[in-house]
């Protein structure tokens, strides 16, 4: 690839208008490349060099510049068989575009670049980390669909690792969580249960069983699917014998049997109730506002159009619209 940071001779007026970081930075690439260009060059000083020019473009706030470096260092550290090495700089690089260059796309291919190399290396537990931390910035940024393959793989690496349990159980509530929200209930409900479970096998993380087996019964009821949610009900209270006396338990089977009866008045008081106590989040507060509009559909489109010109302005959220 040669010098990816572009030309390397600058006129005195170029230099001149650099930042003194920038202008660093562009020296050390200078010397860098000239080491390895020698027929013995010293290729380890020549990485030294890079990584700090790196941090100068940083420091000048270039980070496509100071990714394009780290990038370079990764191709080294692959000609001379350090696929850690490699491994490590293109992280940097990836994280550069990602945090400080607000570039998730080039960030995460890069950062793909490491994993691979783990993968390769059977390093499953650093490629899941990796997977989920770009995971994880996709779904800050609103990718749903793409964080949710990212969770997706993530989980399959850890579960490749020995001592990757308690990493995959957060990727499958991401899996779960984020197919709830794009209408994947019933797969979304089917991960919860298993979540459930797995909560229960340990003294430390049995506390956390009731609130999944919660959300599974809740996404059933989100689908208008009142078998599954029974089903899912029953499957909580044989798993965990304490469910049905629980909070959780006795909030949901007052909220079964509200939308089996479509009783619009007995949901909204149990969930007021609720609310009161503990209140809801907005993954909450999304499908049981979809479990309302099963029990009382709106009425019809000027009745909307009323309540949002009544509600414009005053940041009514969604939970108003449960009340």
């Amino acid at each position: 690839m040669g010098n990816t940071t572009g030309k390397q001779k600058f006129t005195k007026e170029e230099l001149d208008k650099m930042k003194p970081s920038e202008r660093q930075g562009h020296q050390l690439v200078a010397e860098a490349e000239k080491k390895l260009k020698k027929m013995w060059g010293d290729k380890d000083e020549a990485k030294e060099l890079l990584e700090k020019a790196a941090v100068q473009f940083k420091l000048a706030k270039l980070p496509d510049e100071s990714a394009k470096v780290y990038a370079r260092v990764g191709q080294i550290c692959v000609a001379d068989n350090d696929e850690t090495g490699a491994a490590r700089a293109y992280i940097e690089g990836g994280e550069v575009l990602i945090n400080q260059g607000k570039n998730p796309e080039g960030g995460s291919n890069l950062v793909r670049k490491a994993i691979d190399i783990y993968k390769n290396l059977g390093k499953f537990d650093r490629a899941g980390k990796q997977l989920l931390n770009v995971a994880e910035l996709m779904d800050k940024d609103g990718e749903t669909e793409l964080a949710l393959s990212l969770y997706e793989e993530a989980g399959e690496m850890y579960e490749m690792d020995a001592h990757g349990k308690s990493s995959i159980r957060k990727c499958k509530e991401k899996i779960a969580m984020l197919s709830a929200s794009l209408d994947k209930l019933s797969e979304a409900a089917e991960i919860f249960i298993e979540i459930g479970k797995l909560c229960l096998e340990k003294n430390i993380s049995k506390f956390h069983a009731k609130g999944f087996f919660f959300k599974a019964i809740l996404c059933h009821l989100a689908r208008d699917d009142a078998v599954g949610a029974k089903e899912a009900w029953e499957e909580a209270t044989m798993s965990d014998y304490s469910f049905e006396s629980s909070g959780e338990g006795k909030f949901m089977k007052v909220v079964m049997e509200a939308a089996n009866d479509k009783d619009i008045d007995k949901f909204q008081q149990t969930l007021h109730a609720r609310n009161e106590v503990s209140p809801f989040d907005p993954w909450h507060t999304t499908l049981l506002l979809k479990v309302k509009n099963l029990i009382q559909p709106p009425d019809d489109d000027f009745k909307d159009l009323a309540e949002d010109d009544n509600n414009a302005g005053t940041g009514t959220s969604e939970m108003d619209d449960l009340a």
